[in-house]
């Protein structure tokens, strides 16, 4: 169970503050996922970011939280350029998808202050150096766990199942991708105890986009919730036609002048501009529906439709 903190953790205040930061946006280079998109892959890594948190708490017994707290895309020289030696890369590739390399990166103040809880230590600052052999091993164990929750995070855009290819300490050594290979990084803060390190998922962005491409345009709703929506219509549409509505028989308007209306009296005749020969308009409300003319049913007055609104267009 992850250990509950009786104060906020830095990292909830850190993620409530950044809900409010206003980025600048650059218009020499757009974005290359729509709002939609980028919104889908964020429910996503936060859903992994859950799932990651849990594991960890779980198992080192100590307070614990990852927030996500970016989703880009970018070239991959770009996310290259910023890495510092000695550091921890979890090389891992995707079953369901190309056989295009991606990587978990995590800082190695955070790989060592996991080892330190995991080996029953308190955590704490630690100079950063490479791990030894065991210590990878260790590392590379808890990084396959969290890799696990991928694929149910994923699970509504692509089958993502991971399997990890290698472990690396010198990004001089990766060879992921080309330089201008545009990839997709999601990047993370990861609490452990009064530690708060960072640590990046990158896979290219490809496959992920055409997936995104194809759900996009498909209906993604059950079977269930296809009925219910077209039952919601069929009553709506049933409602709709059951409510009264005002039917007029009128003629065309005529114009007239103010003070020829207002001088009117008992027995003049007023001359109107519609035609004997034309059908008067049936409306209902302020919409003219069909065409009509006069006659009578019993006792009552009545009109006869002789076509409709759609034949006078």
């Amino acid at each position: 169970m992850v250990s509950a903190d009786p104060q906020p953790s830095k990292l909830a205040s850190t993620r409530r503050s950044r809900r409010g930061e206003v980025t600048n946006f650059d218009f020499s280079a757009p974005p290359l996922m729509s709002r939609e998109h980028t919104r889908m892959l964020e429910i996503a890594f936060e859903t992994f970011a859950r799932q990651w948190a849990t594991q960890l708490g779980s198992r080192l017994r100590c307070a614990t939280d990852v927030a996500l707290t970016a989703v880009d895309a970018e070239p991959y020289d770009s996310f290259a350029k910023n890495l510092i030696s000695p550091t921890v890369f979890v090389l891992f590739s995707f079953d369901g998808m190309s056989a295009a390399n991606s990587l978990l990166h995590i800082s190695p103040q955070l790989a060592l202050n996991h080892l330190d809880y995991a080996l029953g230590g308190s955590g704490g600052k630690q100079e950063p150096r490479e791990l030894t052999d065991i210590e990878v091993s260790i590392t590379r164990g808890m990084v396959g766990r969290a890799l696990e929750s991928i694929n149910y995070a994923f699970a509504s855009i692509a089958p993502m199942t991971p399997r990890i290819d290698g472990f690396v300490q010198d990004p001089q050594l990766l060879a992921v991708a080309k330089a201008a290979d545009m990839m997709l990084v999601a990047k993370f803060e990861v609490q452990l105890g009064d530690i708060t390190e960072t640590a990046s998922l990158m896979t290219p962005l490809g496959p992920i986009a055409k997936a995104l491409s194809d759900i996009t345009g498909r209906d993604t709703r059950t079977a269930e919730e296809i009925r219910r929506a077209s039952e919601a219509t069929r009553m709506m549409t049933q409602g709709l036609s059951e409510v009264p509505v005002d039917a007029v028989v009128a003629m065309a308007p005529t114009i007239s002048a103010p003070n020829a209306m207002l001088s009117l009296s008992v027995g003049d005749l007023v001359k109107l501009s519609h035609h004997t020969t034309t059908p008067l308009y049936v409306r209902a409300g302020e919409t003219t529906v069909a065409r009509a003319v006069v006659t009578t049913k019993g006792n009552v007055r009545a009109c006869l439709i002789v076509n409709s609104e759609e034949d006078n267009p």
